[in-house]
């Protein structure tokens, strides 16, 4: 007898996938229980692999922006530093929003490769 009842382990699986998004499809369990090919899969890990690397992209160059932020030497300097930190990253608005909408569109072609009967499948155990 399982821990959880299987409304629970629903539930738990929902917000494991409210976390990770189309990623839990490159999990071992969730490629089963969708029934995935092999074929699926690999195609499916390639999109991840250009959405996580989409997501990097946008990360690295917010990154070095924020490295060139000089460190605070003064109480004044620490006490703007959040702000000055904060202009560096809305400078980088219009990135961030290719870079979601690159995201979405990758996602959608990963949801794109299950069959309808997945993808029903998949709406069943991942959040609205």
């Amino acid at each position: 007898m399982g821990l959880l009842s299987p409304a629970q382990t629903t539930a738990l699986l929902k917000l494991a996938i409210a976390e990770v998004g189309v990623n839990a499809l490159a999990d071992k369990q969730i490629a089963e229980r969708l029934g995935l090919t092999s074929s699926q899969s690999e195609k499916i890990s390639t999109l991840l692999t250009d959405l996580q690397d989409r997501r990097q992209r946008y990360d690295t160059m917010v990154a070095q922006g924020l490295a060139e932020i000089k460190p605070p030497k003064t109480d004044a300097e620490r006490a703007s530093l959040r702000t000055r930190q904060a202009a560096v990253i809305k400078s980088y608005s219009a990135e961030k929003r290719a870079m979601e909408a690159d995201v979405k569109q990758l996602s959608d072609k990963v949801l794109g490769v299950l069959s309808g009967p997945q993808l029903t499948a998949w709406k069943a155990i991942s959040p609205p």
